[in-house]
């Protein structure tokens, strides 16, 4: 077992990170443009590490005493609901909302998710003692749509095991507040998709504070190498991705770290680093090259890697792959079920 206890997870890369398609049919430039209820295989380990915390519970599981919708509500796209119709969205009454919470460690985790419509602030007493800061449900668009997932972490008696949560003095700016639950558990867990699609190692590197820094991972999962091999020779990509490591290592030294090679992809007709491949023999051998180095650099720094090429080896390219590079639904079935192996092993 990892030595670490991961509390935060973080998935970045370029568009392989989150792979919108075969879910999704326009573009989408960062992560964080995406629903949250897309099924790839990103936003799938995303939604399962947040589920697997100690003592989670969907937000079906618990028992409100005023009105709970199944979902986000009727007139939102349900693909924004984090784990679909677990989620549960509540409407206070007489400007309260109550639930009960299991525990015995002391601590509680609340996941909120975020709106763009009927958002509120409200305080939040745990068995008669409010928490010291009120809670702010507005969605910024430009994160998953404006319905993000909230942690906020509540203290509470561990000599006791049952809890009363209450959630009380509602303001809001719409025309009634709804405060979405996803779920509860008592140790706290966060996870974000933060890729670019069209993006190199250079980029993360320039984005190192925001895309990765800035959510102190206890593990990573990285996926380069599909636009490198276009604009960057193999030396200046392995100088690239130890500047990442280095930077890792020094930021996050106990971070596991699990990277994954560019898929097996097709003959690119263009110019690429300033050269015209033409038969898919040639391109194969060097995407190769790239490929190998992520796993040396990935070795180099303790991390482990998914060979693409021998996790699709022997099936048809055109069950698993949606266009040149990009996979279909199966092709994130295998991925997801190969890291998530890794991830919590």
């Amino acid at each position: 077992m990892w030595g670490v206890i991961m509390k935060s997870l973080v998935i970045t890369g370029d568009s392989l990170s989150y792979n919108r398609y075969d879910y999704l049919d326009e573009p989408r430039t960062n992560a964080w443009d995406c629903p949250n209820g897309m099924g790839s295989w990103s936003f799938r380990l995303r939604n399962l590490f947040l589920s697997t915390a100690k003592g989670f519970k969907y937000a079906d599981e618990l028992n409100f005493n005023e009105q709970a919708i199944s979902g986000i509500g009727e007139e939102f796209d349900p693909m924004d609901s984090v784990f679909g119709e677990r989620v549960r969205t509540v409407i206070p009454k007489d400007d309260k909302i109550r639930f009960e919470a299991e525990s015995d460690n002391g601590k509680i985790v609340l996941y909120l998710q975020k709106r763009p419509r009927n958002y509120c602030r409200f305080s939040i007493s745990v068995d008669g003692i409010c928490h010291n800061e009120r809670i702010d449900t507005y969605g910024d668009n430009s994160f998953y749509r404006g319905w993000s997932v909230l942690p906020v972490e509540l203290a509470c008696d561990k000599n006791k095991k049952q809890h009363e949560i209450v959630l009380s003095q509602f303001e809001y700016a719409d025309d009634k507040p709804m405060v979405t639950i996803a779920g509860l558990s008592v140790e706290p867990r966060y996870s974000v998709v933060t890729g670019q699609g069209c993006r190199t190692a250079k980029f993360i590197n320039f984005h190192f504070e925001q895309r990765v820094a800035a959510f102190s991972p206890d593990a990573l999962v990285l996926i380069f190498g599909g636009n490198d091999v276009l604009y960057y020779s193999p030396e200046e990509y392995r100088e690239n991705l130890e500047i990442f490591f280095k930077a890792m290592k020094a930021r996050f030294p106990e971070c596991k770290l699990i990277t994954v090679t560019i898929p097996p992809s097709a003959l690119y007709t263009g110019l690429t680093n300033g050269v015209k491949y033409t038969s898919q023999k040639d391109w194969d051998e060097n995407q190769a090259k790239y490929n190998n180095i992520m796993i040396e650099v990935s070795q180099k720094y303790g991390a482990q890697t998914v060979v693409t090429e021998e996790l699709f080896r022997g099936i048809p390219t055109e069950k698993w792959r949606f266009d040149d590079v990009h996979m279909k639904r199966f092709g994130n079935d295998l991925l997801f079920e190969k890291v998530k192996e890794i991830l919590f092993s």
